[in-house]
């Protein structure tokens, strides 16, 4: 009871409690469950506890490493560590969390793929950096080789990053912009650049915009949004007075998060309130007509 998070790995799971302690459950070969033991091809059909590790916030496992993300921002590994998936400076698995060095601020974390016994790790830093270890066969690690990493490296040409995920062979990236940038194994086109050749450093995703919808009843005006992105509040302001009109945010899925009515005059300030960060589509309407459909970012930085 009381989990607030889980992730799935290769035969095994995590759990995330509220009290920020993390158990597992099923395969341990690796020793991917942190219970201290490895080699182990039995089943462990009951969740138990992951060493001592508290305060934990984020939980990700992909393949069979396990990444959790501490309330002081380092982070703690185990498993699998044959390609320095870990981040801990060396090849060696890992039966019990171990700290991945020479990372603090982090903010979110998330596991790739590449075989089933070598993956990767991606680490987002609270100033909008990437850093990445593992497995680098085809770039994923963004860090212009196909060397491994056992010590994360920072893709340097990468800011303003808000999301991070890992594939197999390949990684995904979303700036505060809105745009997405990806890396790696490209056979069939997983990195969305036209192409299906592997990239080393981080490609911009093409094609990608948002479309509000086709309406015979658009109507463009001028709509500007400062500052876009923001973490606290925005201002928009138009050329069109309004008298009557309605203000709609939608996340990424198309659902309604946050609307304003009642709308008069030129200027309309929105308030973050508790929308998580990430990307935002908002539409402005009056009279049945819209007038603009908008992008907009929330970061915490």
């Amino acid at each position: 009871s009381g989990i607030t998070a889980f992730a799935a790995g290769v035969f095994y799971s995590l759990f995330l409690k509220n009290d920020g302690t993390v158990w597992a459950c099923g395969y341990n070969y690796y020793g991917q469950l942190g219970n201290g033991t490895g080699n182990d091809v039995s089943a462990h059909s009951t969740p138990t506890q992951v060493g001592t590790i508290n305060g934990i916030t984020a939980i990700a496992c992909r393949g069979y490493h396990s990444l959790v993300l501490k309330n002081d921002g380092t982070v703690w590994a185990w498993g699998d560590n044959a390609s320095g998936e870990l981040g801990d400076g060396t090849t060696t698995d890992k039966y019990t969390p171990v700290q991945t060095i020479t990372l603090s601020g982090i903010t979110a974390i998330a596991g790739g793929i590449s075989y089933a016994a070598s993956s990767h790790s991606l680490f987002l830093k609270n100033n909008g950096s990437v850093y990445t270890c593992g497995n680098n066969m085809y770039g994923q690690l963004g860090d212009g080789t196909v060397i491994n990493k056992s010590t994360p490296v920072q893709i340097a040409s990468l800011n303003g990053i808000i999301a991070i995920a890992g594939g197999t062979f390949h990684s995904l990236f979303l700036k505060n912009d809105g745009t997405a940038w990806a890396c790696g194994g490209n056979s069939q086109g997983e990195l969305g650049d036209s192409t299906t050749v592997s990239k080393t450093s981080p490609v911009k995703v093409k094609s990608l915009c948002y479309v509000a919808g086709i309406e015979e009843n658009f109507i463009e005006k001028n709509i500007f949004i400062y500052p876009n992105p923001f973490s606290t509040q925005t201002v928009l302001q138009t050329d069109n007075f309004f008298h009557n009109a309605t203000l709609t945010a939608y996340n990424l899925y198309g659902q309604e998060v946050k609307q304003i009515k009642n709308i008069s005059g030129q200027t309309v300030t929105l308030f973050r309130d508790n929308l998580p960060s990430g990307l935002y589509f908002l539409r402005l309407t009056e009279d049945n007509k819209t007038f603009s459909a908008d992008k907009l970012v929330i970061t915490d930085y």
